[in-house]
């Protein structure tokens, strides 16, 4: 019996490893099919949380800052879980009338071009129309001439005041490429018709001395037109200015091929004058130094402009979660338009642009391919754009030993 059992035990455990075996093949094959991969990494540097921050307002007119400043205070702000070194650059446009004189009189309309538009609502709806009485001689005792159609002569009700001005057809092609006539602080004064249909009257400045005769018609001499006395109609001659660029720094993406690569000056603690129109335009940046910070000693500014690169750098770490400690720009400031009548229907962006790295040592010299840029990029306005995050790229030793020293991240 003993023997017997012993039999039914050998066969039942060669049966078991037999099934063992062909199980354990079995699962061996599909357990090594099959991995779960568990991926952990740090929040790190994310594209887009360093930003610009201003207090701007862009319904200041250009031709209202008269001697004086429009606010543009431009700081930085780091939202990013990673601290951050900054830098910051400018691209400009101008488009404006060419004539830079105080105004210039022409003899006719044809030869004046573009007008010097004046706002004559208050003369149109207070004086009385009396271009019907209206007479030109070409000299004085000479020979009347045909009144221009366009020509209007009002006059008060006292008879003691009178105005000429000249009601023109402008459309829209005519202005400036970036000006926007629908914009409330750009106030086109306009006689009829509108913009929005292309085509608008306004009223063009003219000049002359207006005599009322005993036949009570209203005379004007038609003299040389230099002369203080001449019918004049006030326009720029040559028409508007093409529109200019400016690239500070190269990275050429919001200005189409810039006309140079081109940088203003820079007045340590003062100003910064525009590249395009040179001390016409002028940044007022108080913070802004050009001694190059050394490792190991304080900066002279919160700013550092390099010439060399078009970089106005940041001196310090940005920390996450901090803004920087003083202000890029605190003001623009256009010239009068009191004695410029070249900035009476003036154009200008100008944009600001952010490259940001994380505050490492090998992200200072890692190259950037000049600020390539992330995602999309707006076409008007004021911009922000940032690096790929891969580094600035210096190559400045000096500048680059400065940066280094501050790393908070040292690989």
């Amino acid at each position: 019996m003993k023997r017997k059992n012993g039999k039914k035990k050998t066969a039942i455990v060669a049966s078991s490893v037999a099934l063992l075996t062909v199980l354990a093949g079995t699962f061996a094959w599909q357990s090594y099919t099959e991995w779960v991969k568990n991926h952990l990494q740090s929040r790190g540097y994310e594209e887009g949380r360093v930003t610009i921050v201003e207090k701007f307002d862009p319904e200041t007119p250009i031709d209202e800052a008269v001697n004086g400043e429009i606010t543009k205070e431009v700081s930085v702000v780091n939202t990013s879980s990673t601290d951050a070194f900054i830098r910051v650059s400018f691209e400009e446009m101008l488009h404006k009338l060419e004539d830079t004189a105080a105004g210039m009189g022409y003899a006719s309309e044809s030869a004046a071009e573009f007008p010097v538009i004046i706002n004559a609502t208050e003369y149109v709806t207070t004086y009385t129309d009396k271009t019907a009485d209206l007479v030109i001689y070409d000299t004085v005792g000479g020979t009347s001439q045909t009144v221009p159609s366009n020509l209007k002569l009002y006059v008060s009700a006292d008879d003691t005041n009178a105005v000429l001005i000249n009601e023109r057809t402008l459309k829209v092609a005519e202005l400036p490429t970036d000006f926007d006539y629908n914009k409330a602080s750009a106030k086109m004064p306009v006689l009829s018709g509108s913009f929005d249909a292309d085509t608008a009257v306004v009223a063009q400045k003219v000049t002359g001395e207006v005599v009322k005769d005993a036949a009570g018609n209203y005379v004007v001499y038609q003299t040389a037109a230099s002369a203080d006395l001449a019918l004049a109609y006030w326009g720029y001659g040559v028409g508007l200015g093409a529109k200019e660029d400016a690239d500070w720094a190269g990275a050429n993406v919001n200005v189409p091929n810039p006309t140079a690569l081109s940088q203003g000056t820079v007045t340590p603690g003062v100003s910064t004058t525009s590249a395009i129109a040179g001390s016409d335009i002028s940044f007022i940046t108080p913070n802004v130094t050009t001694t190059k910070p050394t490792a190991g000693s304080a900066a002279a500014a919160d700013w550092y402009f390099d010439s060399t690169d078009g970089y106005f750098y940041y001196t310090k770490v940005l920390p996450s979660g901090s803004t920087t400690s003083a202000t890029m720009m605190d003001a623009i400031k256009f010239p009068s338009a009191t004695d410029r009548e070249d900035y009476k229907l003036a154009s200008y962006n100008l944009y600001v642009g952010l490259e940001s790295i994380p505050a490492a040592r090998s992200a200072v010299t890692a190259a950037s391919n000049n600020g390539a840029l992330i995602g999309s990029v707006q076409t008007e306005g004021n911009k922000t754009w940032v690096s790929n995050g891969s580094g600035w790229g210096l190559t400045d030793a000096q500048l680059t030993a400065y940066y280094e020293s501050l790393a908070t991240v040292v690989e």
